[in-house]
């Protein structure tokens, strides 16, 4: 039969010089990663991380999505300078802190308001997470909405967000945060885009009453 892998073989293919043989072990090692007995493992791709091909960061992260081990965790706020990188480790990283999108945007924001610049990627970044933001609802609006009013991130961070965030018809933000933003939003694009979608929003006629249920003919 198969033979299972052990610590010692996915470490040595963690060193191979394919990427794709790295990718390989990484995505064999995924259930161990978060188990009782990874520690080793995370342990041994910790200094990896500030020089591993992207690609199989991303892979890394996928592998640890959704974690409560706190030495994974340091593992994934680790990866995060590098998701500016690719797209699809920026998507990855993202993907793995799925609940914890507030938190994610609360430690970016925080280095763009500390450096006072964007870096390289972070537009992009940023759009990106303004998407999952949006979807989140919640608590991940509230950050949002923040972040897109505050007037420390510099203004193309702040539209990014809001691209981000209005970019998907089936995840539109709730009319209440879309007035806030068309009247407090330091940025005219930003007010602009949200009156349009409020304008864009279906109305009812009070003076109709409540919409009448669909009879068995109009819903075939």
């Amino acid at each position: 039969g198969l033979r299972i892998l052990t610590d010692d073989d996915i470490e040595r293919a963690l060193t191979d010089d394919d990427a794709r043989v790295r990718a390989a072990a990484v995505q064999a090692a995924a259930p161990r990663l978060q188990g009782p007995d990874g520690g080793r493992l995370l342990t041994f791709l910790a200094p990896r991380v500030a020089t591993e091909d992207p690609m199989v960061l991303a892979i890394v992260a996928l592998s640890l999505s959704g974690t409560q081990n706190s030495q994974a965790l340091d593992l994934l706020w680790n990866l995060l300078p590098r998701a500016v990188e690719h797209p699809s480790l920026a998507d990855s990283v993202i993907i793995a802190f799925q609940g914890r999108e507030p938190a994610l945007l609360h430690r970016l924001q925080g280095r763009i308001v500390s450096d006072r610049r964007l870096g390289f990627g972070d537009q992009k970044l940023l759009e990106t997470l303004g998407v999952h933001l949006a979807v989140t609802g919640g608590a991940g609006v509230e950050a949002l909405t923040g972040a897109i009013t505050n007037r420390d991130i510099p203004q193309l961070g702040r539209i990014a967000l809001m691209r981000g965030a209005t970019s998907l018809r089936s995840a539109a933000l709730p009319e209440s945060t879309l007035a806030r933003l068309a009247s407090s939003a330091p940025d005219g694009w930003v007010r602009r885009r949200a009156d349009e979608i409020i304008a864009s929003m279906p109305r009812r006629d009070p003076a109709r009453g409540p919409l009448a249920p669909l009879t068995a003919d109009e819903q075939t």
